[in-house]
């Protein structure tokens, strides 16, 4: 890492208060924290969003009393940030006060957005000027170059660009060497992957260890279909033992369908991330955006149907599959000890200086 902002407190995080979460998305923020953290930024806070599960629930007056204590904490935090440049996950679903204070901060400080997802894509209507929102910007950290272009395409030109190109993964410890299986691995909320009901009743010459929430134990799955279980994003790359990771979403085997499918060819699936950090090789739609990543690296294949991967677990060798790890590990160890979003921070750091900031 090369670059800082020197000036004390020039470099400031916009931080989500810290929740019980345990699901992969609360794994992507907390792993931008903390290779954000490494570029030493002062830290306000957004408590708007730190209100307890039971009690959004029961909507009793206690939540209600909660929540406003939370606004009111927001806005005082908010308001001490001016002429600054602020580091921001994007999008922010907090209420829609706090993202009245939130667009303000945004005018006042020179913004970087890390973008998680854009929600008008993926049929989501959060925003109703959200190409202005993100014009606000000074940098935006998009996904991959794909992004890059279609926000081009829609208006977003006033901020410079820069591509992560993968996201991280961290870990406390490397994981194994992947062995040699011909096996898919899926993990994500299974009840929304409806691909899999279909894939898992087809005529398969290979295995599926699905990991994940939303499991249907009523189901009665073929043999060489096994449900491996739920575990935190942490524990989850250790629990894969070999073969493929398999990167897909929509309702049909014979392409990425409906808007979460149709998604996929601008954004990077946190499980892009998550099999490279668990050290396998990735089967993915031939058009998703990460389709280049997995072309440019060697690191597995890129189908136009599900059906195709018969015939490639078929013809697989043991040597093949071992070429495509040794291909991987050079990006496992990068992805899980957060190098590409370092070297992305760097890259904004260079820009907001180049700024006369």
């Amino acid at each position: 890492m090369s670059c800082k902002i020197e000036e004390d407190g020039a470099l400031v995080a916009l931080r989500q208060a810290i929740t019980k979460d345990k699901h992969a998305g609360s794994k992507g923020v907390k792993d931008i924290d903390d290779v954000v953290d490494r570029f030493s930024p002062r830290i306000i806070w957004n408590y708007s969003l730190d209100n307890n599960v039971s009690d959004r629930q029961k909507k009793n007056p206690a939540y209600y009393v909660k929540r406003l204590i939370n606004c009111v904490k927001t806005i005082l935090s908010l308001s001490h940030c001016k002429d600054k440049a602020l580091i921001v996950h994007y999008p922010d679903y907090s209420p829609k006060i706090i993202q009245f204070y939130i667009k303000k901060l945004f005018l006042s400080n020179k913004t970087v957005f890390i973008i998680h997802d854009i929600d008008s894509w993926r049929g989501i209507t959060t925003y109703t000027d959200e190409y202005q929102i993100l014009n606000s910007a000074t940098v935006l950290v998009v996904h991959n170059q794909r992004m890059k272009n279609k926000l081009l395409s829609c208006g977003v030109k006033n901020p410079k660009m820069v591509d992560v190109e993968i996201f991280d993964y961290l870990l406390d410890q490397p994981v194994g060497t992947q062995k040699f299986r011909k096996t898919l691995n899926f993990a994500g909320n299974l009840a929304k992957s409806k691909f899999l009901y279909k894939l898992c009743y087809a005529d398969l010459k290979y295995d599926i260890d699905l990991f994940g929430v939303g499991f249907d134990d009523t189901m009665v799955l073929p043999n060489n279909i096994k449900f491996r279980g739920s575990f935190s994003p942490n524990d989850l790359p250790y629990k894969m033992n070999g073969g493929f990771g398999l990167v897909w979403d929509g309702e049909s085997i014979e392409s990425c369908t409906g808007l979460m499918g149709e998604y996929t060819q601008w954004n990077n699936p946190h499980k892009l991330s998550l099999y490279i950090a668990a050290g396998l090789p990735i089967f993915a739609w031939n058009k998703a955006a990460i389709s280049d990543t997995i072309k440019k690296y060697d690191i597995g294949f890129c189908v136009d149907s599900l059906e195709e991967i018969n015939y490639i677990m078929n013809n697989l060798t043991e040597e093949r599959y071992l070429q495509l790890i040794l291909n991987l590990a050079p990006l496992k160890k990068m992805v899980s000890e957060g190098k590409f979003l370092e070297k992305a921070i760097d890259e904004v750091v260079n820009v907001l200086k180049s700024k006369n900031y």
